[in-house]
């Protein structure tokens, strides 16, 4: 994609650049080959890995910035055991999030709060952080009712680091006496037949400019 300078800019002093031509690289080793032959300026969104690699290469700068992106575990509340209120207020606290982002994450994040907004954004009030409290899990779980539970835990690892969110996920509930499977699947077939059609799976999503996409778009269910 290239894209032009407007010279009808309502405020001509912020325009720096005559245009930009923004390339997509899929591979890792491809996108440091890129940077370092100098066929591109910028790199944008990219794997940690290649972040704790390129820190400290002379040249370079890295930076690492919390970002409305979030990779996140979805319930699906229309779906058993999801339709009892008391499994889902459980299924908070079964993830220690701190390790999780030190570990899938090599510390470059921060743990989400079962909301779609980053830390210190606008809308967001006030409001504890969910922590792992694997008590309170199973206290919550005896108090619904449900049988035991034992379910596929579905996810790609062609959206990492996710694979090992749900490692750390199903390890956590195994202390608690629930059974969560890895199903790590392609991401054509998580796509068609996983995707908001199995009852829990995890999910990555960018940032969204308004809160109509952060919440109505993705949550609603008529949306």
């Amino acid at each position: 994609l290239t894209v032009g300078r407007n010279p009808s800019y309502w405020s001509p002093d912020v325009l720096h650049l005559d245009g930009v031509r923004m390339v997509f690289i899929r591979e890792a080793v491809a996108m440091q080959a890129a940077l370092r032959g100098g066929q591109v300026d910028l790199l944008t969104q990219i794997p940690v890995e290649m972040y704790l690699a390129m820190r400290n290469a002379r040249g370079f700068k890295a930076y690492s910035e919390v970002t409305g992106d979030y990779h996140a575990v979805n319930i699906m509340g229309n779906m058993a055991p999801f339709d009892n209120l008391k499994v889902r207020q459980a299924f908070r606290h079964i993830l220690d999030r701190p390790a999780t982002v030190a570990s899938a994450l090599f510390g470059q994040g921060v743990p989400g709060n079962d909301q779609p907004l980053p830390p210190g954004n606008i809308f967001v009030p006030p409001m504890p952080q969910n922590a792992q409290d694997l008590a309170k899990a199973r206290q919550l779980i005896q108090e619904s009712g449900v049988p035991p539970i034992s379910l596929d835990f579905f996810t790609s690892s062609d959206r990492q680091p996710a694979p090992k969110m749900v490692l750390a996920f199903s390890q956590a509930a195994a202390q608690i006496g629930v059974t969560l499977r890895v199903r790590d699947v392609p991401y054509t077939e998580y796509a068609a037949n996983v995707s908001r059609k199995m009852p829990l799976y995890t999910s990555y999503w960018s940032g969204s400019a308004t809160l109509f996409d952060a919440l109505h778009r993705i949550y609603h269910s008529k949306s």
